[in-house]
């Protein structure tokens, strides 16, 4: 069977997820100001909007220069809450128009360049505009020339330069010492966010090339002890639903649909971001005959305990909805060689 390319694979289960056609819920939304995101983020530079093919996206002109826009970091900006819904062209953030906090004191911007020249000798920082956002890397000389591309742990970096695993993304800026991720999931890279043993190999280059496409949910390179993020993703979407539904309250005639689009909204948002983590172990397993000594058990036995909790995160997600559905993880499942993973070998 012919391999899809991993973003097609991920793209697919982007519309499987949007088949459902979860309504917008009825709670307080605005519109997040990209203007003051690119004052804020990117000197000199103004908000633009381009329609593509898939849609439309959002960015700061630079000079010239098209500089992405973290939606997320846009809407804490605009409300205060990193929550948004896309509504054609519109990005709406949860709650209404607040103050953006800065930082607290004691916070600052990641020092890519100390990291680097700390953690591999004779490398420098660079950083590279992807067609997914903007990634980190230490640039590494080669031993017979050349050079190699180190992705940087971005928890890991926070917490070797400034002491905090804790960091926030600013658009191409990383603050340490705020906001909430200190693990790899949604982006960047990250330690066992609360437990887990953490283990990482060096891959052949052939490999590491491709399963750097497949692991983005991983800050582009793969571990193990990803088992609690997965964990943490289920602990936000609880927490979520518990905040969220309080605004359905006493909404008369709407309430049970608010509910429910509310806990089908939270339920996706930790759905997806888990599919990604567990896509990196099964991209892993294509190889294993080529694999270090161990990582194949280690990356099995993960995708094996991910899998699990997105079967039982998806089959709630299509009773909550009302609309029956093929799981995405296990359609792309199908598309990779090990199979089922937590079959007996």
């Amino acid at each position: 069977m012919p391999r899809r390319p991993m973003h097609a694979l991920a793209l697919a289960g982007l519309l499987a997820l949007a088949a459902f056609g979860v309504p917008e819920p009825a709670l307080a939304q605005t519109d997040a100001d990209f203007q003051a995101y690119c004052r804020a983020t990117y000197p000199n530079s103004t908000y633009q909007s381009r329609s593509q093919n898939w849609g439309v996206e959002h960015y700061c002109n630079q000079g010239g220069t098209l500089q992405g826009i973290d939606l997320g970091v846009a809407c804490e900006m605009t409300t205060g809450s990193r929550d948004f819904q896309k509504s054609g062209a519109r990005i709406l953030c949860a709650g209404v128009p607040g103050a953006f906090q800065a930082p607290p004191q004691g916070s600052g911007p990641l020092d890519f360049a100390r990291y680097c020249r700390t953690q591999f000798p004779n490398s420098t920082y660079e950083r590279r505009n992807q067609s997914w956002g903007v990634e980190h890397y230490c640039r590494r000389p080669g031993q017979t020339g050349g050079f190699t591309l180190q992705n940087i742990d971005l928890a890991d970096a926070c917490q070797t330069t400034q002491g905090t695993r804790l960091f926030a993304k600013r658009g191409s800026e990383v603050i340490c010492g705020v906001g909430g991720a200190a693990a790899g999931a949604g982006g960047g890279g990250g330690g066992a966010g609360g437990g887990g043993q953490v283990a990482r190999f060096n891959l052949p280059p052939d490999i590491a090339q491709v399963t750097s496409q497949a692991c983005q949910g991983l800050g582009g390179q793969w571990r193990s002890g990803t088992v609690p993020l997965v964990q943490q993703n289920i602990e936000r979407m609880r927490r979520g639903i518990q905040q969220s539904t309080a605004g359905c309250y006493g909404q008369t005639g709407f309430e049970e649909q608010c509910r429910r689009q509310v806990v089908s909204q939270e339920m996706i948002q930790a759905y997806f971001p888990s599919m990604m983590i567990w896509q990196c172990h099964m991209i892993v397993l294509d190889f294993e005959d080529r694999l270090p000594s161990g990582m194949a058990k280690l990356a099995r036995g993960e995708a094996c305990q991910i899998g699990r909790v997105l079967t039982n995160l998806f089959n709630q997600i299509s009773q909550t909805t009302g609309s029956p559905a093929p799981a995405p993880h296990l359609d792309m499942q199908a598309q990779f060689k090990v199979g089922d993973p937590c079959a007996a070998r």
